[in-house]
């Protein structure tokens, strides 16, 4: 019913991983990482997420670092399935610009995909970590779609270890997108 992560590793091996499917518990987050995961499914989302109930720390085996996703804000209930998949390297000439007219310089290649979401136009918050990146400054970073901007509006960066992109759109604009870390500045 219920998972805790507090430390370590989790390696899936390629698994899924199904939480709370009796809707009877949930995720509690506070440190560790899951790494080479096929899926993860959370059934019976809470209807507010924190950092704590709503943080998918997913380790990037390809790129290092911790790719962990978080989800702030009101839920419409129901399901999330959240896919990583893994790519080496990044895009230093994306060539296009965020949503703001802002330029984007760099993209990472590995991505998140979103599915099984309870529509909804409510808004959420969405952060990804680009810990362990080469990052000149949080405020360059960016959430991004691969080769195009992401829905929703830019929100400026925050915490610099953990080094968050954020954004905020609809849960309706998760679905069917790519999602990875971008930047107004190119890293080498």
């Amino acid at each position: 019913r219920n998972l805790t992560l507090s430390q370590g590793r989790m390696d899936l091996q390629g698994n899924h991983l199904n939480i709370n499917t009796s809707l009877l518990g949930g995720i509690t987050y506070s440190g560790g990482s899951w790494r080479n995961v096929g899926n993860i499914t959370l059934f019976g989302l809470p209807t507010t997420l924190t950092a704590s109930n709503a943080s998918f720390p997913f380790e990037d085996v390809l790129n290092g670092g911790i790719r962990k996703i978080q989800l702030l804000g009101p839920s419409p209930g129901g399901s999330i399935s959240i896919k990583f998949l893994e790519y080496k390297g990044a895009n230093h000439d994306p060539n296009f610009n965020d949503t703001d007219g802002t330029p984007i310089l760099y993209q990472l290649y590995s991505h998140f995909q979103f599915s099984g979401l309870t529509p909804s136009a409510q808004t959420v918050e969405l952060r990804l970590s680009a810990a362990d990146l080469i990052v000149d400054n949080v405020d360059d970073l960016r959430i991004v779609g691969t080769g195009q901007p992401a829905p929703g509006s830019h929100l400026p960066g925050s915490d610099a270890s953990l080094l968050w992109a954020r954004r905020s759109l609809t849960w309706n604009e998760l679905s069917g997108m790519n999602f990875t870390i971008g930047a107004y500045r190119d890293w080498e």
